[in-house]
């Protein structure tokens, strides 16, 4: 993982000392409106399997095109003829596929493959006709993928085909799916199937494997903060319990009201399989996870959403939501879950694996991604039942925790989702307003008599950090 070839040991201490060293806001062009300006999110991320270049959408079809190991903005493309949900890379990384966020004529639910490049889109898919695309998986080892659409149909394409290769009905509501490290299985979850295992080759076949248990984990009517587009947590939740906040980080713009606290019935928005495939995780959108054995579908852990904040204003706000005293600087305050993302699926929370699969980072409202140490799990073996595991034994670390309460070391709204770097040390997190590059900091070397180089955490040199932003122009 690190940038210059050596190994990157992660460890609980060493990614609480992560930082920002980069941010960025939405771009809107020069022509919008004000109040289509304010209503713009930042909607979804993704990173090319080669990591030189990531992608974070907006609600309204902008594509910010990023250099992660630069630090810098090298295209904004203007896409709001399509609209962008549910994006991911191809196996190149010049290539995205999503699914279209407008209606494309009558069809709602439209996939566009689209090269950045030169900003065109290359192939639609529409073979889910007026339904609304929930999910795009790509297969890592074949030019194919799945995506599922709000009725429970689940399709495979081909990348070079307009038309789906296989088509099968999972239930009669949004599922999601994903593929293994090795591209033979995918796995489709949703509140009516559970999780269930497919073989590509034999996908009319049905799965193979399936279990309903995950499906019990999700909870139903749970009081939640709804936090509108360029409010901060505190105000959301300052705003449904009459208080006032006036708290808002550098990651995000001022804090705005108009959020509230309403009956939410969690949901899971995304699905990802560990790099060894062993472990599935299931994130939810209150930001908990479910970690499931990816082999027999058994719940290895149920690790609920991360519900402190720093203290400051923000705490205290949250702590008034959830009818909770708490004063600024008297420490962290018990808070009301947050929804992630937006209630209309637009954004939708999800985390990612680290590459080597020692841990999983996960979005959440403290406006730091967490990261989940899977150290418990490392000797699971295919085929053989292992024990469920405590949520509280697994060892977790807040990025940017170190900093202590700094506004500077967290975004200021609630985090929506993270990616991963497949080969440095990066992190990239994006919430409504802002998405920023996390990285180690700066390690200075020495060399010892034995000649190797030594370094606090045996850390190669932080990735990108203090490099200047160059944002390029528009594409048409």
């Amino acid at each position: 993982m690190a940038a210059d070839g050596e190994a990157l040991v992660l460890t609980p201490e060493s990614m609480r000392r992560w930082a920002p060293s980069k941010t960025f806001v939405p771009r809107t062009p020069p022509d919008s409106a004000p109040e289509a300006r304010e209503l713009q999110w930042f909607a979804g991320a993704a990173m090319s399997g080669t990591g030189e270049r990531a992608v974070v959408s907006t609600t309204d079809g902008q594509l910010h095109a990023i250099h992660p190991a630069g630090g810098y903005l090298q295209a904004l493309h203007r896409n709001e003829a399509f609209g962008v949900r549910a994006m991911t890379f191809t196996h190149h990384s010049a290539s995205i596929v999503y699914a279209a966020g407008k209606s494309i004529g009558t069809r709602s639910g439209t996939i566009v493959q689209h090269r950045l490049h030169d900003n065109t889109a290359t192939r639609m898919h529409s073979a889910h006709g007026e339904t609304r695309v929930v999910c795009v998986s790509v297969c890592p080892t074949r030019d194919i993928f799945a995506s599922t659409d709000e009725a429970g149909n689940v399709m495979l394409w081909h990348m070079g085909a307009c038309n789906a290769v296989a088509t099968t009905r999972v239930g009669s509501s949004a599922n999601l799916t994903c593929f293994d490290a090795t591209g033979t299985v995918f796995v489709v979850a949703g509140p009516d199937c559970g999780v269930a295992l497919y073989s590509v080759a034999s996908f009319m076949m049905g799965p193979f494997k399936t279990s309903a248990a995950p499906a019990a984990l999700l909870r139903k009517r749970v009081r939640a903060a709804i936090v509108p587009a360029g409010s901060d947590r505190g105000a959301a939740s300052a705003a449904a319990a009459g208080a006032d906040s006036g708290s808002a980080g550098p990651a995000s713009s001022s804090a705005r009201g108009g959020g509230s606290v309403e009956e939410h019935d969690e949901r899971w928005t995304h699905l990802a399989c560990s790099p060894d495939g062993k472990i599935l995780a299931l994130t939810t959108s209150l930001g908990a996870v479910h970690l499931l054995n990816a082999f027999d579908l058994t719940i290895l852990a149920d690790v609920p959403e991360h519900t402190e904040i720093p203290a400051g204003a923000a705490g205290a706000a949250a702590g008034a939501a959830a009818g909770a005293e708490a004063t600024a600087g008297a420490g962290p305050a018990a808070a009301t879950p947050t929804v992630l993302g937006r209630p209309d699926g637009t954004a939708m929370a999800a985390s990612a694996f680290s590459p080597c699969g020692s841990c999983l980072v996960r979005p959440t409202a403290c406006g730091r991604p967490e990261a989940i140490f899977l150290g418990a799990f490392a000797s699971m073996e295919a085929g053989k039942p292992f024990d469920r595991v405590d949520a509280g034994k697994l060892p977790r670390a807040l990025l940017g925790e170190a900093a202590g309460g700094s506004d500077e070391s967290r975004h200021a709204d609630p985090i929506i989702g993270v990616v991963m770097h497949p080969t440095r040390a990066l992190v990239l997190s994006f919430s409504a307003k802002a998405a920023a590059l996390w990285t180690p900091p700066p390690i200075h070397k020495s060399v010892g008599a034995s000649g190797k180089a030594a370094g606090e955490g045996g850390a190669a040199a932080t990735a990108g950090a203090g490099t200047a932003a160059a944002a390029a122009k528009p594409s048409a």
